[in-house]
């Protein structure tokens, strides 16, 4: 299942919470990764299932490519899905 089409929208979305290199990001349908905004981790909700809402975006956060006379990093190919303005988490049962 793809979350494409709540892209531009208010959702409130469920998933297993989960610290990346780009920062926290909630796992949804099926694994996929949306980076919540202003947000480097879960500390101790990392694993949990969890709620949260905001308006979900497509961003390019973690360029492949170093801007000239920066180091290199991870990087991501393309844009990846972003909760922007989230609200706090939270926590759901059997999570």
């Amino acid at each position: 299942m793809t979350i494409d089409h709540l892209v531009g929208r208010r959702v409130t979305l469920r998933g297993i919470a989960g610290d990346a290199a780009g920062g926290a990001v909630l796992l949804v349908s099926e694994g996929t990764p949306v980076y919540v905004e202003g947000m480097s981790g879960w500390d101790a909700l990392a694993g949990s299932t969890i709620e949260i809402t905001g308006e979900l975006e497509r961003a390019e956060i973690a360029p492949l490519l170093p801007a000239q006379g920066e180091l290199a990093s991870h990087g991501a190919p393309g844009r990846q899905y972003v909760l922007r303005n989230p609200t706090q988490p939270r926590p759901q049962p059997g999570g």
